[in-house]
């Protein structure tokens, strides 16, 4: 009996696989799998709507934040005043969940950093960050695909996961990358019973394209993955208290993945809501409620790993940043650069990274934005590198040139 590919993936819901059907995926099942002491995992959060990074890590010690924002600075004082870091900086109020991390000096950020592209379309700027080719509209692989390409080859079925609906073009390209919704909708019954699934497993064994009957051996092999993750990993550890937020439940499902040591490598999620045109708020807020979200759900994650930690690097990153001065709704517009957060157990953390311009109108883009004095590319790269084991990023950031002189220093020696 035959069967088609559009069949196949009308039948299983997997039409977010990543795998473009073509002959890597032959050459990866029969490649001979590189042995390495330690697997270690890198997590991106994409923050879609451009992030105001001078709310997420404030400059306070500068008169012009305050004057420039007078409605959506953050108040030093009173009943949501500011967290700060050191004598210059200070945290969002409602980040107070992710203190302890910076205490104990497992996160840092990356401030004034982006893309050297001007773009302020939304679609173009997250288009330029994920191809990893500011500018050219053209590239059609994300630079996390072209990376795990690189990466020495493992006999697992999850080592890339998008923990969300749809591929992200970051991961999209020749590397079989999988995205799900989350683990309870990725099942093997795919809407139908276990009887049926068993007769459509048959089927596909019988297809004469070998590309296919490879692409069914890997989907299968990670529904039966999934299936026992689920099982194992009902319920988060104790005292690791996800919020109810969807970045909170996603976060805890690659917590799942990683503690059930399926060969997780990259993991990607997205959390919108970041474009603050109208009423931003200050210490509460629109923005706010965001904030506390994302860093109960990373503080959460945190505990939730335990030991597993030491073997994570953990990123935010936006499109990019919002104007210094706050507009006539309360708000603020899209504007240029904005700031990172990396946590995880090598982490050389309790640091603000890049090369912090003053918010004097001289030093803005443009006279309204956050200037980009690091490139986002350089950060990527350093964690590619030291995270990951990419040794080779020619192909990974093309016509970029990396430079290790750039790195911005992310992990301890």
């Amino acid at each position: 009996m035959s069967i088609t590919r559009r069949l196949f993936l009308k039948r299983t819901g997997l039409s977010a696989l990543s795998l473009g059907f073509t002959p890597f995926f032959i050459k990866r099942a029969l490649a001979d799998a590189v042995s390495t002491p330690r697997r270690k995992v890198f997590v991106l959060i994409i923050q879609r709507g451009a992030m105001d990074g001078l709310s997420m890590l404030a400059p306070i010690a500068e008169p012009y934040y305050y004057s420039a924002r007078s409605s959506i600075a953050l108040p030093r004082t009173g009943d949501s005043p500011v967290i700060p870091i050191d004598s210059h900086f200070a945290l969002h109020p409602e980040m107070k969940a992710l203190r302890p991390l910076w205490d104990e000096g497992s996160l840092a950020f990356v401030h004034q950093v982006g893309s050297p592209n001007p773009s302020r379309s939304h679609f173009d700027a997250q288009d330029f960050f994920e191809t990893g080719t500011p500018g050219e509209k053209n590239t059609q692989d994300g630079f996390l695909n072209r990376a795990l390409l690189e990466m020495a080859p493992l006999q697992k079925p999850l080592r890339a996961v998008a923990m969300q609906a749809g591929m992200p073009r970051v991961l999209q390209g020749r590397f079989p990358a999988i995205s799900m919704d989350s683990l309870k909708d990725y099942n093997l019954h795919a809407g139908g019973s276990q009887k049926e699934f068993q007769n459509f497993s048959d089927m596909y064994q019988q297809a004469v394209d070998q590309v296919f009957r490879g692409v069914g051996k890997e989907v299968f092999e990670s529904l039966k993955t999934v299936d026992g993750v689920r099982e194992a990993n009902s319920a988060p550890e104790k005292d690791s208290l996800y919020p109810k937020a969807q970045i909170g439940r996603r976060l805890h499902e690659i917590a799942a993945l990683i503690k059930s040591d399926v060969g997780l490598e990259v993991a990607v999620t997205d959390m919108g809501g970041w474009d603050t045109h109208i009423n931003q708020g200050n210490g509460k807020g629109q923005l706010a409620d965001r904030l506390r979200e994302l860093s109960e759900a990373i503080a959460a994650f945190k505990k939730d790993l335990g030991a597993k930690y030491g073997d994570v690097c953990l990123m935010t990153v936006t499109e990019f940043g919002r104007t210094v001065k706050e507009n006539g709704t309360r708000g603020t517009d899209h504007g240029h650069g904005s700031v990172m957060m990396i946590a995880g157990g090598e982490v050389r953390g309790k640091r603000i990274l890049g090369n912090w311009k003053t918010l004097k109108p001289e030093n803005l883009f443009e006279g309204r934005d956050l200037p980009v004095t690091t490139d986002s590319r350089d950060v990527l790269a350093e964690i590619l590198q030291r995270q990951l084991g990419v040794r080779d990023l020619t192909n990974i950031f093309p016509g970029f040139g990396v430079d290790p002189k750039r790195f911005v220093d992310v992990f301890r020696a």
